[in-house]
């Protein structure tokens, strides 16, 4: 099966599940940084656990593009999509804001964030890369997919460590910790959440293991030998 297409649609499934464990129950605007690969299974996990009413798209793409990336989803989801110019302004309306871009420095201001947003990041997965500024990872609520990855990869975490104005202890948990109730998840409206996804293998093999139980299922690809 072609790892690209399953290696996007995970990283979109957990973006979902953080989403559910993580952001209000009564979020209903999404703004989403990006229009890449993994930009759609983003949209639409998120609107599978939440009743999103309105997804704001921003992105340093064409506008042809970002065009074409908004009427593919339109056959998809049901809810007003706007192309949004003023990213600012896109976040301080958002209950969620979803990161999955090639940015290496910050594309949202800690002070633009209201109280009670879920931001999920995944698009910086280098020491040296972030999308998320320090302000943000300060007052939030930090929740990560491996401790052990963040520590090599997280540079959302690492340089605001480096700027001695954060710290691992700092950091909330992981999903995993989360989904298996060792430690709390959204524990009131008004906190700013964060999950950071630097993506894991066993998503791309839970992911990938899902795809075939279902192609047999329905008795579609082709089956060979190694």
């Amino acid at each position: 099966m072609d790892g690209t297409l399953i290696t996007a649609f995970r990283t979109g499934a957990v973006a979902g599940l953080a989403a559910k464990c993580l952001a209000r129950q009564n979020a209903e605007v999404h703004t989403l940084f990006g229009t890449g690969g993994m930009a759609a299974p983003h949209a639409l996990a998120i609107n599978e656990v939440r009743a999103i009413k309105k997804l704001n798209v921003v992105s340093a793409s064409s506008k042809e593009s970002k065009i074409d990336f908004v009427n593919s989803l339109k056959e998809k989801i049901n809810c007003e999509i706007v192309i949004c110019e003023n990213a600012e302004e896109a976040v301080r309306e958002a209950d969620i804001v979803t990161l999955i871009t090639s940015a290496k420095v910050p594309v949202i201001n800690g002070y633009w964030i209201k109280p009670g947003t879920h931001i999920h990041s995944a698009g910086a997965h280098s020491p040296q890369m972030r999308e998320i500024d320090t302000a943000t990872i300060i007052k939030s609520k930090c929740v990560c997919d491996s401790f052990d990855a963040c520590k090599k990869e997280a540079g959302d975490f690492i340089i605001p460590i480096q700027e001695n104005r954060w710290s691992w202890n700092k950091l909330h948990g992981t999903l995993g910790q989360i989904c298996s109730k060792e430690i709390p998840a959204r524990e009131n409206e008004n906190e700013i959440t964060v999950f950071k996804s630097v993506g894991l293998a066993i998503q791309d093999l839970s992911t990938a293991n899902y795809v075939y139980k279902k192609a047999v299922e329905l008795g579609i690809g082709t089956e060979f030998s190694f």
